[in-house]
């Protein structure tokens, strides 16, 4: 990260109209590259969008341990919401495995440590990926417990964005010993989340899920069958039963791609009231209301200038081979971007009402269709 006194730092790209109250206590104008990592051929660095920042890199001296790295050797991606820096190790002169990365230019002398890649580990693996923050304990063990039934998961990435409602170890023993998962990793992700859209909705500044898309695929998901990429509010499911991995491997592009559908917040009848909501308490939605694209994917079908992005993969036509929604519980959401814990639908009705029942996510919830009216 750049330094707080630093006489450089990234310029917002969003005009003081288009920006909320809050922009600027949001906006990430320091971090240069959140993770610094190698695998069998590269060292990756990946980051916010360079922006106004990347005359300064490209003029910086680079070195990996005490060796200076040639020019010739580093490519620089500037994406969406995103950047990435490359190094090519079959490009330099000398041996190295590298283990420190450093910076060095007039403004600043920056230096880290290496990580390493961890493809091996979700090698074959149905992947979940999320970032969250403050989730409830119980809907987040739920949620995954759904998708190793749902969608036959087998291995997690749950990566973390500052919560502040319980410990690690509690978030941990949350993850710890559910059946069906081979591997959960549990990620400490501190950088800032960014701004989201503001009055004109302009989405150019919400730099950290873009970053964790990208890093989770380049350090940790190269290898791994399917991975599906979603919130802990979310749940998606193909009318048909068939998980949703499985239908992404018969995909050209590699990328499903389903429309959100949002579980209204009313209860089915009997439901119990409680502080903390689950799934089981919902399943109405109401016909012909969808919303944007969340997808699932195959690492091995994707090109390397293929960037993840939140609704979409870059470069890739949607397919959606059979009838799929990503359920969006509404009743569930907590209000963590606007700083407090409390459910973003602060009231619940209950009964069906004009809305119809979700037959295939009854089936999920092991819910009688019939008993919801």
């Amino acid at each position: 990260m750049l330094p707080h006194n630093s006489d450089i730092r990234r310029h917002p790209p969003r005009k003081l109209e288009d920006q909320q109250p809050d922009y600027y206590s949001k906006f990430d104008f320091n971090t240069i590259f959140s993770d610094v990592f190698k695998t069998d051929s590269k060292l990756i660095a990946i980051g916010p969008p360079f922006l106004n920042l990347l005359p300064t890199l490209k003029s910086a001296s680079f070195f990996l341990n005490s060796a200076q790295v040639p020019k010739e050797a580093i490519e620089f991606h500037e994406q969406n919401r995103c950047s990435r820096l490359e190094i090519d190790l079959a490009k330099l002169s000398f041996p190295v495995v590298p283990e420190h990365f450093t910076i060095r230019c007039p403004h600043f002398n920056l230096s880290c440590t290496v990580g390493s890649s961890h493809f091996d580990v979700f090698r074959d693996k149905n992947v979940l990926v999320t970032l969250s923050r403050d989730n409830d304990l119980e809907v987040i063990r739920k949620w995954i417990e759904l998708h190793v039934s749902a969608n036959k998961i087998d291995a997690v990435i749950f990566v973390d964005n500052k919560s502040s409602q319980y410990s690690k170890e509690e978030l941990l023993d949350t993850l710890s010993g559910i059946k069906g998962l081979d591997v959960s990793y549990l990620i400490d992700w501190p950088h800032l989340y960014g701004p989201t859209g503001g009055p004109n909705q302009k989405w150019d500044s919400d730099f950290g899920q873009h970053q964790v898309w990208e890093w989770t695929r380049r350090r940790f998901l190269e290898k791994a069958r399917t991975v599906t990429v979603s919130d802990v509010d979310e749940l998606p499911l193909t009318e048909s039963g068939a998980p949703v991995g499985e239908v992404a491997l018969k995909t050209e592009s590699g990328v499903f791609a389903y429309p959100m559908r949002s579980v209204v917040p009313r209860l089915i009848p009997n439901a119990e009231v409680r502080d903390v909501r689950l799934f089981s308490d919902f399943n109405y939605f109401q016909p012909g209301s969808t919303g944007s694209n969340k997808y699932t994917y195959v690492p091995s079908k994707l090109g390397d200038s293929q960037q993840l992005l939140v609704h979409r993969v870059d470069g890739t036509v949607p397919e959606t081979p059979e009838p799929t929604f990503a359920r969006h519980f509404i009743g569930l959401h907590r209000n963590w971007r606007n700083g407090t814990f409390a459910y973003t639908a602060e009231s619940l009705s209950t009964g069906k009402g004009s809305n119809c029942v979700d037959t295939a996510l009854a089936r999920v919830l092991n819910q009688n269709p019939e008993s919801l009216g």
